[in-house]
């Protein structure tokens, strides 16, 4: 069994950007909190869906998140996932907090788990198209921000990380 890493973003992935005083999109439903004066918009089904994969013993999650520290300390415990779970410790000196950036963090960190051999799955909203490793151990899912991850993302995560 070989172990898959799961970069997790969370603004525009976990949490829906732009829903505030907006309908749901048509089809999903969002639940409404805020942590620190920032909206938060999730779907109960994703929720559920990242705890089951976080409890299988081949999945590691790790936050990839500018949120850091704080999606273990308020985003877990507030919106129900089960955590806490590794933090890519963010930008470092040197390294570009902007995706247009060759050197973003986020890119070298995905880039250091393929290299030892690891499966990964990269999801995150700021992703852009020549950040895709082309690499068969990859799995990269872009959601739309207002969106976030969706029923059909949820299902091609499962069918990669359950491939051999």
């Amino acid at each position: 069994m070989r172990t898959t890493y799961w970069c997790l973003d969370v603004d525009g992935v976990l949490n829906a950007w732009d829903l505030s005083g907006k309908k749901d999109p048509p089809g999903m439903v969002f639940e409404h909190t805020e942590i620190e004066d920032t909206p938060i918009h999730y779907r109960r089904a994703v929720i559920d869906f990242v705890n089951e994969m976080a409890a299988r013993p081949d999945v590691i999650i790790v936050w990839t998140t500018d949120w850091t520290e704080k999606a273990n300390s308020l985003l877990a415990p507030t919106i129900g996932l089960t955590g806490p779970w590794d933090v890519n410790p963010g930008q470092q000196p040197g390294e570009s907090d902007w995706p247009s950036r060759a050197e973003w963090w986020k890119l070298r960190r995905v880039k250091r788990w393929l290299a030892t051999g690891q499966k990964v799955v990269w999801t995150d909203d700021d992703i852009l198209p020549r950040h895709k490793p082309k690499d068969p151990d990859a799995l990269v899912i872009v959601p739309t921000p207002s969106r976030g991850l969706s029923d059909a993302h949820l299902r091609k995560i499962r069918e990669f990380i359950d491939l051999p």
